[in-house]
């Protein structure tokens, strides 16, 4: 059987246990943390999108055979 003494020292062990058990939970939510940071770092964001107009002028002919008056449109193009 276990004494009094037996019991004391099985409880500081479980203490011991338990705040060890609290500083790597604590530890290993700071390197999720880190992990996380760090892949947001590698991954950039979208590119930027080189944008130009380029001017294209246009002319319609009507059925009825006129021809409208030349307007210019500007494309937009992304690359």
């Amino acid at each position: 059987m276990m004494g009094a003494a037996g019991l004391a020292g099985c409880a500081s062990t479980q203490k011991t246990y338990n705040t060890g058990y609290d500083r790597g939970r604590s530890d290993t939510v700071k390197q999720q943390y880190w992990i996380t940071q760090n892949q947001q770092k590698t991954f950039p964001s979208q590119p930027e999108l080189k944008v130009k107009y380029v001017p294209i002028t246009t002319t319609y002919k009507n059925p009825d055979g006129t021809i409208s008056v030349p307007t210019t449109e500007l494309i937009r193009i992304e690359e």
